[in-house]
């Protein structure tokens, strides 16, 4: 984790090609801005300096890593699941909120 503030996170996630979201909906508004790699997101491709904001209420359903991908993303914790965060039982993981089952390939927080 980069930083939080007021229940907002801040996070350097990496996503191994392959990664795909779990679908959920946002109570808040999420940020996300590409650093390195391919990501999709709504059938929107966003390479590295690319970004995307999701508005509460939205409905997110369509999330992936086209290759190997860095990115750094802002959201609430109601607004995000968090077994998207990490690789289920990475190194580094001591959050006892994140959910560890299987999710199709992974993403880790960096850091």
């Amino acid at each position: 984790m980069l930083g939080n503030a007021d229940g907002a996170l801040l996070r350097l996630v990496e996503a191994e090609a392959g990664y795909r979201g779990t679908p959920h909906q946002h109570d808040h508004a999420e940020f996300l801005s590409a650093v390195d790699g391919t990501l999709r997101t709504q059938t929107r491709t966003l390479g590295a300096g690319d970004g995307d904001a999701a508005a509460a209420g939205s409905t997110h359903d369509d999330f992936d890593a086209a290759t190997a991908a860095t990115y750094v993303i802002v959201f609430r914790t109601s607004a995000f699941p968090p077994r998207m965060l990490v690789t289920p039982g990475g190194p580094g993981v001591t959050d006892p909120t994140i959910d560890r089952s299987p999710v199709s390939g992974s993403a880790r927080a960096a850091g």
